[in-house]
C-alpha cells in the first residue's frame, strides 16, 4: 500500500514539473518585461485586492501565478489520468475540482499579497 502511494505522489509531483516547465517556457518566450501583466488571471488579483504593482511586483507576481496555475491544471489532469469512472462524470468532476482550485488559490494568493503589504 505504501508503494502505491508513493507511485501516485511520485506520478502528481512529476505532473506538477512538466507543467510548471511549460508555464515557465512560455513566461520566458511571452514577454520578459511586463511577466505575465496583460493576462486575466493577473488582471484579476491586482484590481480585486487593488494591489500596488511596481516592475519588480509584476515580475514576482507574474512568477507567483505560474506556479499557482500549473498547480491549478495538475490536479484535474491528475484526477482524469488516476481515477477510472465514466467519461462524462469524469469531466464534471475534472471541471468543479477546477473552478474551485482557481477561485479559491487566487483569492488566497491575493489575500496574502494584501497582508504582505502590496495594497495601495
Amino acid at each position: 500500500m505504501d508503494i502505491v502511494i508513493e507511485n501516485i505522489v511520485t506520478y502528481f509531483m512529476v505532473l506538477v514539473v512538466l507543467i510548471l516547465i511549460l508555464y515557465i517556457f512560455e513566461f520566458l518566450i511571452k514577454d520578459k518585461k511586463n511577466g505575465l501583466g496583460t493576462t486575466k488571471s493577473f488582471q484579476f488579483i491586482v484590481r480585486k485586492y487593488n494591489l500596488d504593482m511596481n516592475r519588480m511586483r509584476v515580475r514576482t507576481l507574474s512568477k507567483l501565478i505560474i506556479v499557482v496555475n500549473s498547480f491549478i491544471l495538475s490536479v484535474p489532469i491528475f484526477l482524469m489520468l488516476v481515477l477510472e469512472v465514466n467519461y462524462y462524470l469524469m469531466m464534471l468532476i475534472s471541471l468543479i475540482v477546477f473552478v474551485v482550485l482557481l477561485i479559491s488559490l487566487y483569492n488566497l494568493l491575493g489575500y496574502i499579497l494584501v497582508k504582505k503589504g502590496w495594497k495601495k
